[in-house]
């Protein structure tokens, strides 16, 4: 027999005794799984070195970057850096972090890689990271909120005895125009060359300069550029598509609270470094920062949150961005809402995607987006959307879980 009565709950002497015991037995169990999961990590690691990563789940980081590797036959997806929890296995706390984590599927297990070598990057976030095909190239982020980098680090992964990845970092020396140090910059890469674009550092943001950093050579050249491009910014998004660089969102200059407020697109052509600004029709998404973009056949897609924006902030473009200025937005996060949206760049038309469900606390800001092409067994096109979050000073830092969206490809993207 139940006996409730507010505020407390009183529970019958045989009530107690079952609940003692069921609590009991459940610790038990947990217990024998936390063992033996234990042991299958440390055999899993005697015989081929492999180290699992926060017992298999992706690192909870934001600020971080990813990107996949190609190694033999197989694509890995790697993530470098960042901020969030200690991973060392010691004294658990936040900060930044210079580790590297991969995967073989993003929904598998991941594991903490096995770097061979002392030579690595400090601790860093806000950096970039682009693949290359069989390496990775990590350039800029910062250390503390005033101190940035511009160094370049290249890392490869190869394969040991047990056919099992390991990885090597290797700084590279740079010659030419080398950027000033920055972080939430942008950098594409062009088959060649690696472009930045923007950033900010200890003064404020960059101005509209292009650094290109040539990968066989490793020499830094910079680009003036000509037409009605983006004014300062840094957190914003760039793309490579067909000799262009296409950039969206971001804060402009220092920002403000109801910034940002371009919601236009630019694209630079390469070979003539002139901007032109593409005349994007349909529903032009809020504006976002520390959001990411992609490139599918032609498809910018863009993933990001919005906060909710005074109507002097902005002008809506549809009933429906009406309807959003004079209410908070629609999600269980009251204030903000997740945007996911695909523009067609020759049709210069803005599509929205609705998410097949709510992902309830989820903030898609500061994460990554990585397009995984079917290289891993599975025949759907997936977006893994990693990490990302904020900091609170009353609630401290939140760290999302990961997000794994279904695409089908076609005249129109869309999500399954």
């Amino acid at each position: 027999i139940w006996v409730f009565s507010a505020p407390q709950t009183v529970h019958s002497a045989a009530g107690r005794q079952a609940m003692d015991a069921l609590q009991q037995k459940q610790v038990e169990n947990l217990r024998c799984l936390q063992i033996l999961e234990g042991k299958v990590c440390d055999l899993m690691h005697k015989l081929c070195g492999k180290d699992a990563s926060a017992k298999g789940r992706p690192p909870k980081r934001w600020s971080h970057a990813t990107a996949t590797c190609r190694i033999g036959s197989q694509e890995l997806l790697v993530t470098f850096g960042g901020y969030g929890l200690n991973s060392n296995g010691g004294s658990r706390y936040f900060g930044r972090q210079n580790d590297v984590h991969f995967t073989y599927d993003p929904q598998d297990r991941w594991y903490k890689a096995d770097i061979k070598g002392k030579c690595v990057p400090c601790k860093r976030q806000h950096h970039s990271m682009i693949s290359t095909g069989s390496s990775c190239i990590v350039f800029g982020g910062r250390t503390n909120p005033t101190k940035g980098l511009n160094d370049v680090w290249v890392l490869e992964a190869k394969l040991n005895e047990n056919d099992y990845p390991y990885f090597l970092w290797k700084e590279v020396p740079t010659t030419g125009k080398q950027p000033s140090p920055r972080w939430r910059h942008s950098m594409i890469f062009d088959g060649a060359n690696l472009i930045s674009y923007g950033g900010r550092g200890k003064s404020g943001c960059f101005n509209g300069l292009v650094h290109v950093l040539d990968t066989k050579t490793w020499e830094w050249s910079e680009h003036e550029t000509k037409g009605p491009g983006p004014s300062k910014r840094h957190s914003h998004s760039a793309v490579y598509n067909c000799g262009n660089m296409i950039v969206f969102g971001g804060y402009e200059n220092d920002g403000d609270s109801f910034n940002p407020r371009d919601r236009n697109v630019y694209s630079l052509d390469l070979n003539t470094w002139i901007w032109s600004q593409i005349p994007a029709v349909g529903e032009v998404p809020p504006p976002l920062f520390s959001h990411t973009a992609l490139v599918i056949d032609g498809q910018m897609l863009v993933v990001g949150s919005s906060y909710y924006v005074p109507p002097e902030a902005w002008t809506p473009t549809s009933d429906r961005d009406i309807k959003r200025v004079d209410t908070q937005w629609d999600n269980l996060d009251i204030g903000m809402r997740n945007v996911v949206a695909v523009l067609d760049i020759v049709k210069a038309r803005w599509h929205p995607l609705s998410l097949n469900r709510i992902f309830k606390g989820r903030l898609f800001m500061q994460h990554t987006s990585t397009l995984i092409k079917r290289s891993f067994g599975d025949s759907d096109l997936k977006l893994c959307i990693l990490g990302g979050g904020g900091n609170c000073y009353f609630f401290g830092p939140h760290f999302n879980d990961m997000t794994v969206l279904k695409l089908s490809e076609g005249s129109t993207l869309k999500i399954k």
